[in-house]
């Protein structure tokens, strides 16, 4: 196992959502909806709601839980800070 990073206040949001999915990476290649929340440090109930919404791609797994691809996870967060670049250079 990997040791624990820890984010910097300077780093842009797609760095730390990086850095921590690199984590979970190294061990799996799915996030539990919860784990999803916990990454992006929303809660649960919000973690639901991107994938109801389909704004998170997700994967019904054996067992009924629902996954959502690690990649996924990234390429949201790369959206996220486009977004955010656009919105301060307007």
């Amino acid at each position: 196992m990997c040791p624990r990073l820890k984010p910097s206040d300077a780093m842009h949001f797609t760095d730390v959502v990086q850095m921590k999915t690199l984590e979970v990476e190294m061990e799996k290649r799915f996030l539990s909806v919860v784990e999803v929340g916990e990454v992006l440090g929303v809660s649960r109930t919000a973690a639901y709601g991107l994938v109801k919404e389909g704004i998170l791609p997700s994967v019904r797994m054996a067992g009924s839980s629902t996954k959502v691809p690690v990649a996924a996870l990234d390429e949201y967060a790369r959206q996220m800070e486009v977004e955010a670049t656009r919105g301060r250079s307007a």
